[in-house]
């Protein structure tokens, strides 16, 4: 140690500012999570752990004897995936295990993130980013605007998943779109069930999303996942990017940023 005086933040006590502003922004952000099988509800654990304001579950199937290996509740089996998420992650006792609770910033412990279920399909206006798993329907047209920002999950593989596929992150502006997606002859992704996928690879997968959903939040650099497809390789782990940026002929490069 030098002696050297702290530079602690006059917000929270032993912060410095950059820390005080990326907690003070994850705490204003809202999170969507469609699709609460093994990979969504390991991506909700992680997503709390950073300390979001909001985090909305969405999930209409019921809690199977396949989901009880994930944390479920045998008391909870029949009842639906988001009110039986919501109930879990609220409780008390997996709050203090929650991962990352209290870490990676230093000083005060922030509020509790605010839990809320919602039936699919319901329109969430005001959510930032809205994360798509494999577990869930690709949303209808309309559902794609109440978002600030869609990022979509998709596993491929004829047996078990070989490859992880997130992103592009979709926006309203700049693009790309959905649309895009389609005129660049990308195949959005299709419902998957993750509940014979091994624990690591469930894990991994979350974690690299987390990440993503994370740089995101914290606004200090571009994620990967903007105007890029983030491709893993789940056998070996290696990571590439493809480029993903507007289509030349979609109508959303005729449409103006919010003033």
């Amino acid at each position: 140690m030098n002696g050297a005086a702290s530079t602690g933040s006059p917000g929270v006590p032993g912060m410095s500012a950059p820390q005080d502003a990326t907690r003070f922004r994850r705490g204003l952000a809202a999170l969507r999570i469609d699709g609460l099988g093994p990979v969504g509800l390991t991506v909700a654990r992680l997503l709390l752990g950073l300390g979001p304001g909001t985090v909305v579950l969405c999930d209409d199937a019921p809690v199977g004897t396949g989901d009880l290996d994930w944390g479920y509740l045998r008391t909870q089996r029949g009842r639906e995936r988001s009110a039986a998420a919501v109930a879990l992650l609220s409780a008390p006792e997996r709050q203090r295990d929650r991962p990352g609770r209290g870490r990676g910033l230093p000083g005060r412990q922030a509020a509790e993130p605010v839990l809320i279920e919602a039936p699919e399909g319901a329109r969430t206006p005001g959510v930032d980013v809205r994360l798509v798993t494999p577990d869930a329907p690709w949303p209808e047209s309309h559902e794609l605007d109440d978002a600030g920002a869609l990022l979509p999950l998709a596993l491929h593989g004829p047996g078990l998943p070989e490859v992880l596929v997130i992103g592009p992150l979709l926006t309203r502006h700049p693009g790309p779109c959905a649309d895009c997606l389609d005129l660049h002859g990308v195949p959005r992704p299709v419902l998957r069930s993750t509940l014979e996928m091994p624990p690591h690879l469930v894990h991994l997968v979350a974690a690299v999303t987390v990440h993503q959903v994370q740089v995101l939040l914290d606004g200090r650099y571009a994620a990967a996942c903007e105007q890029f497809q983030v491709i893993v390789d789940l056998g070996t782990g290696a990571a590439s990017t493809m480029p993903i940026s507007s289509h030349p002929e979609c109508a959303c490069l005729t449409h103006l940023p919010a003033a």
